[in-house]
């Protein structure tokens, strides 16, 4: 009985520092975002240009970062990397629209 629950907080635990690691990942697009638009990089508004000025380290963890078909989202994913690192979470980016 001990066995189960105890494997069970080690993959919860894993699966929350995998939801940080998403959250740290999108954080770097807004970052990069507002880098580019404080440089008034003409590729501002496409996410594969923004995606491209994005570190993939998080640590024990990967960034994945893949934008839809329509250029209209990105899904972050972090995936664990180290031994022991068994940690897996996604999550959606857009850029935002005033108003919407």
């Amino acid at each position: 009985m001990v066995v189960p629950n105890y494997l069970n907080l080690v993959s919860d635990a894993g699966n929350a520092a995998a939801v940080q690691a998403v959250t740290e990942g999108k954080t770097r697009l807004n970052n990069q975002l507002a880098l580019m638009l404080l440089n008034n990089d003409p590729n501002a508004q496409q996410l594969d240009a923004i995606v491209a000025g994005v570190n993939t380290d998080a640590g024990d963890y990967e960034l994945i970062f893949t934008v839809s078909a329509g250029n209209k989202e990105v899904e972050v994913k972090a995936r664990g990397i180290q031994p022991g690192v068994s940690g897996q979470a996604s999550g959606k980016w857009s850029i935002s629209k005033e108003g919407s």
